[in-house]
């Protein structure tokens, strides 16, 4: 899979939700979709995977933009929380 940014607003919200959210709009999208959309379908999965191994309370604990209410808004590419070792549950793989 080629490399994906996901833009979260968090000012509302934490990463979870975040995350969760754009998940169900992505689903929505795919489900209307008359064409196949390649790109729609790896962000779904790659959100998917991080919804199922991410380590959510790390994750507030250590950063705290990525507890909510925050007006930044950055791509989950980017940042000191973007290795995926560092921000999964054990035993989990993304």
């Amino acid at each position: 899979m080629r490399n994906i940014q996901i833009d979260l607003d968090l000012s509302r919200h934490c990463i979870e939700t975040a995350l969760h959210r754009r998940y169900n709009q992505d689903i929505s999208r795919c489900l209307r979709a008359e064409v196949r959309e390649q790109d729609l379908e790896d962000e779904i999965t790659l959100l998917k995977s991080a919804l199922e191994s991410f380590d959510f309370g790390f994750l507030r604990s250590n950063w705290p933009e990525l507890g909510g209410r925050t007006k930044k808004r950055k791509p989950a590419t980017q940042g000191k929380w973007s290795d995926p070792d560092s921000i999964r549950r054990p035993g989990n793989r993304l």
